[in-house]
């Protein structure tokens, strides 16, 4: 999906945090380059505003600037709107938005099944570090094939490369090799 098709969707079909972001972006009065579509907000100054594709519009209508000329009627700036009011809020809120998104992180965790969750804990501890080629014993030469190992083994092939990575690892694997 493009980010014009997801700009397109309606708010209902969209993720909860960009819904809180949208409406934070229209509570805050936030702007939207007309050129790249980046939001804009005004912390301090003037209306006169200067994109990072260097894009030139008034904040307060969206009129562009023509040569670096003002299009529109509007003030130059707000004289009522107070911007260390204005910053501290938006930061206040910005704040509060992004601690939303992680209030949903547990009702995202809880549509893991329990064996979903386990092998997730052991690939995040692989990836911090909880395992190294050191924890290894020495080389052991494998059983004797019977015929439950080799029906064992031609399940573990059927298996997607990661859960195979993470069904031959057990549970206890760091704590059994610190020892």
């Amino acid at each position: 999906m493009s980010c014009e098709e997801f700009q397109n969707l309606p708010l209902e079909e969209r993720d909860a945090a960009d819904i809180t972001l949208h409406r934070l972006a229209q509570n805050k009065s936030w702007r939207r380059c007309q050129q790249c579509r980046r939001m804009i907000e005004l912390t301090q100054g003037c209306y006169h505003m200067t994109c990072w594709c260097r894009h030139e519009f008034c904040y307060s209508c969206g009129a562009e600037y023509r040569g670096g000329q003002q299009t529109c009627q509007c003030a130059f700036w707000d004289e009522d709107n107070n911007t260390e009011d204005l910053v501290t809020q938006s930061m206040q809120e910005s704040e509060q938005w992004a601690w939303e998104t992680f209030n949903s992180l547990p009702m995202i965790m809880d549509a893991y099944s329990d064996q979903e969750r386990s092998q997730l804990a052991l690939i995040q501890r692989f990836l911090a570090g909880g395992f190294s080629l050191s924890d290894h014993p020495p080389y052991q030469s494998p059983p004797r094939c019977t015929d439950s190992y080799v029906d064992a083994m031609k399940d573990l092939h059927q298996l997607p490369w990661l859960e195979r990575f993470v069904s031959v690892i057990s549970d206890n694997y760091y704590e059994e090799y610190i020892q």
